[in-house]
């Protein structure tokens, strides 16, 4: 950025780090900036986290007002959040596209209610990191879902336009019925062995008690009831 190659220039003594990590990664090392070192960390909700010489200065306009007071940097706007947020969306998609290893997918959240529908409020995509070394068969049903598939018998099968059928405060929201949105459907889009009607339990390895959430789990209604409803949490749901 402008106000890296500026210190750099003017300070010879002077490093700037940056460490651009996936959301998920940046909130794991937030939790465990705020494990160890408590204080002001607690507080902290920015998308950046700006730390000199080992002391919390805190987001991107602390970081502007160091730049000015302490550098004498008059034109540290030229740096600014939105430039730190371009750079952390290319980022983000570097990352992503790097890591061979895994697989993502997306989803865009918008406002479905009726006043709305002429002109819907979008709320964000959602990167969605899938854990297939650990679920294969769920997370190709979760892929297949997400690009829409037809099935035998002609129904489409396709989480566009599938609302959150259930909202519990703190604790997750649930979405996934493909037929009819209202929470008492879970399809399967991939061919299951020996006539299986739904997806079997592949794996109780994934951690679902981190404190700010984001984990997304399968929605069933006992063992080896798998299929396309899905959760995503809202906080920490370990038990």
């Amino acid at each position: 950025t402008a106000a890296h190659l500026v210190i750099k220039e003017k300070f010879k003594e002077v490093t700037i780090k940056f460490y651009p990590l996936s959301e998920i990664d940046y909130l794991i090392k937030l939790e465990e900036f705020k494990s160890t070192n408590g204080g002001v960390y607690h507080s902290h909700t920015a998308a950046h986290l700006v730390i000199k010489d080992g002391v919390y200065i805190g987001d991107l306009k602390n970081f502007f007002t160091v730049a000015i007071k302490e550098y004498g940097i008059d034109d540290i706007t030229i740096a600014s959040r939105g430039t730190f947020g371009r750079q952390s969306k290319e980022d983000t998609t570097k990352i992503i596209q790097e890591d061979e290893n895994k697989k993502f997918v997306y989803l865009d959240f918008l406002d479905g209610s009726d006043e709305r529908k002429s002109h819907s409020t979008i709320f964000g995509r959602v990167i969605i990191e899938l854990f297939t070394d650990l679920c294969p068969i769920a997370c190709q049903n979760f892929i297949t879902l997400c690009n829409g598939i037809k099935s035998p018998d002609g129904t489409k099968l396709f989480y566009g336009n599938c609302p959150i059928h259930r909202l519990v405060k703190n604790g997750w929201l649930q979405c996934g019925d493909v037929i009819d949105g209202s929470g008492s459907h879970n399809s399967v889009a991939v061919p299951l062995p020996n006539n299986q009607k739904y997806i079997q339990d592949e794996s109780f390895t994934v951690d679902f008690g981190f404190p700010l959430g984001g984990i997304v789990g399968l929605s069933n209604q006992g063992p080896h009831t798998n299929g396309s409803q899905f959760f995503i949490t809202l906080g920490p749901c370990d038990w």
